[in-house]
């Protein structure tokens, strides 16, 4: 991330970058292109008869997603200050904001019906109008925003706003997350024997039903099994077992 751009734009204005709590470029930059490589590939395959040598990397994948940042930059000349982009910091309609408790709500109020609804519930119709002002409005509006969600908890708020189209909600942490009832009913949240242990499938596909998970195999748990599907006889086994082999 720092070498594709992409730390250089995460983090608060007037502050250092920030480390992402995920793995962006491992998971998203790496794993997930040389995933979509590969199936890209085996449907060419599948169509023509022809394969593909897959190449990506992580590096490459955090430079994909620049999107509109490297437009912008190549266009103007100019890069973004940390915390001044549209979607990082530099609108108060779109921002991350401190409640009562301590904790964080997080507004997406990008759209004006959105931010027309947030102001509405707020009690601040006064700044429908200046979504888009320049940078001193948007300190001055973020401010007042500030003001209001310090008068109750981000649950309290969560109430407020569940029945109001503007893009309001919880900033939950990894157990929360995981309790959250759309992600339990997403099937998101995987078990064995009973105990959750992790994430579920996020791709669904119609008519199949992913296998139940499992715990990790033993070492050497499903050797039999393996070497029977490519053609080792019982007996074969039972040779290379004698001779330490397996």
């Amino acid at each position: 991330m720092g070498l594709g751009g992409a730390l250089s734009m995460t983090g608060p204005a007037g502050g250092p970058p920030v480390v992402p709590g995920v793995q962006v470029g491992d998971l998203g930059g790496g794993g997930m292109l040389g995933v979509i490589g590969i199936l890209s590939a085996l449907v060419e395959r599948a169509t023509t008869g022809r394969g593909r040598f897959v190449d990506t990397s992580m590096l490459d994948g955090i430079v994909s997603w620049l999107t509109i940042h490297a437009g912008q930059a190549l266009a103007t000349g100019q890069n973004l200050p940390l915390g001044h982009g549209p979607l990082n910091g530099a609108y108060a309609c779109y921002r991350v904001y401190a409640t009562l408790d301590r904790r964080h709500i997080t507004v997406g109020a990008l759209e004006p019906q959105f931010w027309q609804a947030l102001c509405g519930t707020l009690g601040l119709p006064e700044l429908i109008d200046r979504q888009f002002g320049p940078p001193s409005e948007q300190a001055e509006i973020a401010a007042k925003l500030q003001e209001r969600f310090d008068t109750k908890t981000r649950d309290e708020w969560v109430e407020v706003f569940r029945d109001v189209p503007a893009c309001v909600g919880p900033v939950n942490d990894v157990l929360e997350a995981l309790a959250d009832p759309q992600v339990v009913h997403r099937g998101m949240v995987a078990s064995v024997d009973g105990a959750a242990v992790g994430p579920g499938p996020a791709v669904k596909l119609s008519g199949f039903e992913p296998s139940p998970a499992a715990p990790a195999p033993g070492l050497g748990e499903h050797t039999s099994e393996v070497l029977a599907r490519i053609g080792v006889a019982e007996d074969e086994l039972v040779g290379l077992r004698a001779r330490g082999v397996v």
